[in-house]
């Protein structure tokens, strides 16, 4: 009968034990899983705060380009006066990739800045440039550098472009640099900044390299892990369903919740920046959990000991 009495209290012993240790796991797991969260949270709250502070400092430099030619407007009919100014901006170090003028254009006024140009107003449809058809108004580009491979065409009507004519308008109209987010009809992205420059209808358009802009705003010392664990994307209010910038273009488009979303007026528009985790594999326990679960087990195996030890003390004084 004694020795029924102490296996069932080994038994009761170890099943509490175990009972103790699963229940000590779960709520180690769910700490972990916050803690994991949370860290996510703010690697993304830091690198879109430092992304909006990069897209305003593209604002305000243009600005202040826009203003040191405020009173050059002559000048710019100059093609020598671009290419110095994107000799200085354009480097290889910087978040610039193209510097153009974009010239408003009535259709009273199309023929002529056609022969100016010697080239056609042309818009792009299925990946070809054709020419543009009878508008109300043309937005053209005049003249872009560099001069290469991924150079914006001249004649180009960039309120051709979705989404772009609206804020063509505004940056007309209001004399404020302007973010303008278009979607040329190959899909491919493009991230420029629009300003007026003179009463003759030029704009000044920088365009942006949005994929150094995402990555040079994430450089901070947790910049690897932020990378490797943290997708960071950007929308308009004009084009909610695809982002506008994107941390990792090459992976499918972000679905489900994000872990943050925060908003901000840059250039005119409504940005919305969101951060997704990337890793989706199940949670697992840190290094200090295993450590705490295995002392519990350690002291439970002890407090077991004991037990059996004081069964066998008290056997014996029976």
């Amino acid at each position: 009968m004694v020795r029924i009495h102490r296996l069932t209290s080994v038994l009761l012993s170890g099943v509490l034990a175990l009972a103790l240790l699963l229940a000590e796991y779960g709520l180690l797991l769910n700490y972990d899983r916050s803690s994991e969260q949370e860290r996510l949270r703010h690697w993304g709250e830091l690198g879109a705060e430092l992304l909006a502070v990069r897209l305003q400092e593209a604002l305000d430099h243009t600005a202040l380009l826009t203003q040191s030619l405020a009173h050059q407007s002559a000048s710019l009919r100059n093609p020598a006066t671009l290419s110095h100014i994107a000799q200085t901006l354009l480097r290889d170090d910087s978040n610039y990739r193209g510097l153009g003028i974009v010239r408003k254009i009535m259709p009273t006024q199309r023929t002529a800045f056609e022969a100016q140009i010697a080239n056609n107003i042309r818009m792009l449809k299925n990946g070809h440039l054709l020419p543009s058809p009878s508008l109300p108004v043309y937005y053209p580009l005049e003249s872009y550098l560099p001069d290469d491979a991924n150079a914006l065409p001249q004649g180009l009507d960039m309120g051709s472009l979705l989404s772009s004519r609206r804020t063509l308008e505004m940056a007309r109209n209001r004399g404020l640099p302007m973010l303008l987010f278009s979607t040329p009809s190959n899909g491919h992205r493009l991230l420029d900044i629009v300003t007026n420059l003179d009463e003759e209808g030029r704009m000044l358009l920088v365009n942006l390299r949005s994929e150094r802009l995402v990555q040079s705003s994430l450089s901070t010392p947790a910049s690897n892990l932020l990378l490797q664990h943290v997708r960071l994307v950007a929308w308009t209010a004009d084009q909610p369903d695809s982002p506008s910038l994107d941390s990792h273009p090459n992976l499918p488009a972000p679905v489900g919740t994000p872990l943050l979303t925060i908003k901000h007026t840059l250039g005119g528009s409504d940005v919305l920046f969101g951060a997704y985790a990337l890793d989706s594999s199940p949670p697992t326990l840190s290094s200090s959990s295993y450590l705490m679960l295995g002392l519990s087990a350690l002291l439970l195996a002890l407090l077991m000991a004991l037990h059996q030890y004081q069964l066998s003390a008290n056997t014996r004084l029976r």
